[in-house]
């Protein structure tokens, strides 16, 4: 089976579609994310609105012998539930390394701690799953203050010099 180089996540990257050669812009070691919403801090899911991408790195077990492999990205959550993402295609049947590059448009929340991204293959006409890495990263949530509209208008008022009706 093909042999996993390295799962990156960062904020952007790009292939040269001449050279093939890869670039990583911000490295992601660790998030933290303002929530207006104590219930999410708490531990009830939600989406915190994120981007960023998971580059997965690939070669050839043997630089002569083609290989064609299904892999997939999961993402584990600090409560240990496993989101499993979609299954892709890795054809290592022409050149001798690949490189995916996931989008990650939001980020499923179960409050702060460690979350990790789970790297699977699978021989391409096999159900069985083998893990080749896994990358851990810390998430932080903090909330953020929502000034209180009563709160807003005394401020005004008082720099006014007016009155504040309640």
């Amino acid at each position: 089976m093909a042999r996993h180089v390295a799962s990156l996540l960062c904020k952007r990257a790009s292939i040269d579609s001449r050279t093939h050669a890869l670039s990583l812009f911000e490295l992601v070691e660790g998030l933290e994310i303002e929530v207006n919403d104590s219930k999410v801090v708490d531990g009830e899911r939600d989406i915190a609105p994120v981007e960023m991408q998971l580059v997965i790195m690939v070669a050839r077990t043997d630089p002569n012998v083609p290989e064609h492999i299904k892999a997939r990205s999961s993402l584990v959550l600090p409560t240990k539930k496993r989101l499993v993402g979609r299954p892709f295609e890795v054809d290592l049947r022409t050149n001798f390394g690949s490189q995916s590059i996931l989008d990650i448009n939001g980020l499923p929340i179960e409050g702060s701690g460690q979350y990790e991204f789970v790297t699977e293959f699978a021989e391409a006409n096999s159900k069985g799953w083998r893990r080749v890495a896994s990358f851990p990263f810390m998430l932080t949530l903090s909330t953020m203050e929502v000034e209180s509209d009563t709160k807003a208008s005394a401020a005004s008022a008082k720099k006014d010099k007016r009155p504040v009706s309640k």
